[in-house]
């Protein structure tokens, strides 16, 4: 994986937009990769508390995207926190939960959101669908989000 601040001598603009790109190119090179280097622990997972897994395997792979940023001089609470997600239900091939986490930029001003939406199965950790991170501008204040809203 590339780290961001590489990715910015070519991206030079700090904007959302641009950060969310990264994290999007960043997940697209690790999301399978730590689902298979964890399948054992994470299916396991499952099996014994069901949908919990998904928050474990969010926390691996978003961990290592949120230490990205934060090396940048971002800031960003990298993992996952339950508190700061929502999770939408519906037919099986629908269900998704989405995380957003604040991006501070170097001054401690929010430059922003990402919006982390992930489809699961409620069947196996192994067959999740798609993952995305989609931009928001602003701090949010005010703001309120439903994950059937933002699609990619």
């Amino acid at each position: 994986m590339q780290t961001l601040k590489n990715y910015f001598l070519d991206e030079p603009e700090s904007s959302i937009q641009s950060l969310v790109k990264y994290m999007n190119q960043a997940l697209s090179e690790i999301w399978e990769v730590v689902l298979k280097n964890n399948e054992a622990e994470l299916t396991q997972m499952f099996v014994d508390y069901g949908d919990r897994a998904y928050g474990a395997y969010i926390q691996k792979f978003m961990g290592e995207i949120g230490e990205q940023v934060n090396q940048a001089g971002y800031e960003m609470k990298a993992g996952f926190n339950l508190a700061n997600s929502i999770e939408s239900w519906g037919p099986p091939e629908e269900r998704e939960r989405c995380v957003w986490y604040v991006i501070n930029d170097v001054t401690g001003t929010p430059l922003g959101s990402a919006i982390l939406q992930i489809f699961h199965s409620p069947y196996s950790i192994s067959s999740s669908a798609s993952t995305a991170i989609l931009p928001v501008r602003g701090n949010g204040e005010g703001s309120h989000y439903r994950c059937n809203f933002i699609r990619w």
